[in-house]
């Protein structure tokens, strides 16, 4: 289905991400915290006997608890609010959603973090609600783990449910501060839904992200040379619509557009799709010189993205630059016999009979120049 949106472009800048700053004060602050209340007050959080268990016992109950918290509010609010569920990811453990069925994956399949990725169900949904959800739930946490700190006579109990407090706040302002972090966060979300007018951009994104992961159908918007995030997010799909159903001058356009303003993507993966389209386009109109030229500028992280035989969409340009660019029989050997253990870790089920032709088609083009590399 294709679509066209008439976007106003401001030409801003990128927005800065502030993921690290974040992080960075929120451990400076917690460890000067422990350190002044332990060393300089003489409270204890020692409920074994052993200080070092203690500790991490107080680590794991805060990182888990809070994360449990946030997810149940997740599911609820957004139930309440409209959303139905496409995924849920709590570290280690996927659960994919899709026709009221459940499907486990190990994390990594999505990514090593705690989020519930929404569906929308109802043209009337409450979003504001289910992104407020998760912090709903951190708020009843912290007052429920205040409460348990003043009613145990116990000083050493009482101490650690109160220091635990330190993680539901910190989990608060991470997930609801309103600035670009390294993944999309709830006030990210709400900033940017209501900044740029971009609630039907938001869904639109979720309903193409799911049904990426479950063999569905894209939806195609153009929102022509559009900066904003949500609508650069929105490029990644309509990337892939037009690749897959091989109209190749809009996606060589859109590829170079997406690659230059990589800057204002949010996802890290749309990220490396963004370059990897790029160099994949250079790649099919033969134009190594300038591709090697390119590809020598980057600093060796770049690189790697392009190469990376962990990527099953990074597999056809690994084969590419390890025929033209980098010319190594090693790595493409390498390449080659990484695939199917790729394949089968690729996040979106949708695309992968779409990427394994765009596979087939390099290798034959390998082994064109490189007859002697058959096996």
């Amino acid at each position: 289905m294709e679509n066209k949106e008439e976007v106003k472009n401001d030409k801003k800048s990128p927005s800065i991400n502030i993921s690290w700053l974040v992080y960075i004060a929120l451990i400076v602050i917690g460890c000067v915290f422990l350190w002044v209340a332990t060393n300089e007050a003489g409270i204890s959080i020692n409920i074994i006997g052993n200080g070092y268990v203690s500790m991490a016992v107080f680590l794991v109950y805060g990182f888990v608890t809070g994360a449990l918290a946030y997810l149940v509010g997740k599911l609820i609010f957004g139930k309440i609010a409209g959303y139905g569920i496409s995924y849920v990811n709590l570290f280690v453990i996927g659960l994919l959603v899709n026709n009221g069925k459940v499907k486990i994956y190990p994390g990594s399949k999505f990514d090593f973090s705690c989020k519930v990725q929404f569906l929308p169900k109802k043209e009337r949904i409450n979003y504001k609600l289910a992104h407020w959800g998760g912090t709903i739930a951190l708020l009843f946490v912290l007052v429920l783990t205040i409460s348990l700190s003043f009613l145990s006579d116990n000083e050493s109990v009482r101490y650690f449910f109160l220091f635990e407090s330190f993680f539901y706040i910190a989990s608060f302002i991470i997930n609801m501060i309103p600035g670009k972090m390294d993944h999309l966060n709830d006030g990210y979300i709400l900033s940017l839904i209501k900044k740029e007018n971009a609630l039907d951009v938001y869904h639109r994104n979720l309903l193409n992200e799911h049904a990426l992961l479950t063999d569905g159908d894209i939806e195609y918007c153009d929102y022509k040379d559009a900066l904003d995030p949500l609508r650069m997010e929105g490029n990644i799909y309509n990337y892939y619509y037009l690749l897959d159903n091989n109209k190749v001058e809009e996606m060589t356009e859109l590829a170079s557009f997406i690659a230059t303003n990589n800057k204002y993507f949010i996802e890290e993966y749309h990220i490396s799709t963004a370059l990897i389209s790029k160099i994949f386009n250079m790649c099919r109109n033969q134009e190594f010189k300038e591709l090697e030229d390119f590809y020598w500028k980057l600093d060796s992280g770049t690189r790697h993205v392009l190469t990376d035989r962990k990527n099953y969409e990074s597999i056809k340009t690994s084969l590419y630059i390890s025929t033209f660019i980098d010319v190594n029989y090693e790595e493409y050997h390498k390449t080659i016999t990484s695939i199917e253990k790729t394949k089968k870790k690729y996040r979106y089920v949708a695309r992968v009979d779409e990427e394994t032709k765009l596979i087939e088609e390099v290798e034959q083009i390998v082994l064109k120049e490189h007859p002697e590399w058959a096996d």
